[in-house]
């Protein structure tokens, strides 16, 4: 059966989360003696974006709907999806191809009631992890705002930043001051 394959990544820095997931995914389709027609990577996508915000994915669903492929291959069904919703548009826009969306690390690949179940279950867990990373963030940036460090970006006017601290720029600070003064 030929497939199409979809890789993943939330952020550029996970060069080595795709040639894991490449390996995992090219050792199950030899496995399975299927052949990999067309390999869709989005690097720093989140899993939690709309269909038509992802252009690998869409690739993908292109090979399906022209009938290249079969099914898709993914690493694990977070790869495909952390939102509940878009994973069940993919699988139905695959299925009304009758094509597949399968998993190389072979969770819930079947047809059975209880493979569906335990697909949207995976699903809706990836969802509350991408909840549950979000709100750490917002958290940590909050303590780090809190306690005056820099967090990401560029520092604000009338600051820099020394050892991810924010340290007033006297320079700037006036020209503010100036700009105020004026401004009254």
């Amino acid at each position: 059966m030929n497939v199409v394959v979809y890789y993943r990544v939330s952020t550029d820095d996970q060069h080595l989360g795709i040639e894991a997931q490449r390996t995992m995914v090219q050792d199950f389709c030899t496995k399975n003696g299927f052949s990999i027609v067309e390999e869709n990577t989005d690097h720093g996508v989140s899993g939690g974006l709309e269909i038509d915000k992802r252009p690998a994915l869409l690739k993908c669903l292109d090979a399906i709907d022209d009938g290249k492929a079969k099914a898709l291959v993914v690493a694990k069904r977070c790869r495909l999806a952390r939102d509940g919703y878009v994973a069940a548009m993919v699988y139905r826009l695959v299925e009304r191809k009758d094509a597949k969306v399968l998993c190389a690390d072979g969770v819930a690949n079947g047809d059975s009631p209880e493979d569906s179940l335990l697909r949207g279950m995976l699903d809706l867990f990836a969802q509350y992890e991408r909840e549950l990373i979000r709100a750490r963030t917002r958290a940590a940036l909050a303590q780090k705002r809190k306690r005056q460090e820099h967090t990401g970006g560029h520092a604000p006017f009338g600051f820099s930043v020394e050892g991810g601290k924010l340290i007033r720029c006297e320079r700037e600070q006036a020209c503010i001051k100036t700009a105020k003064s004026l401004r009254e």
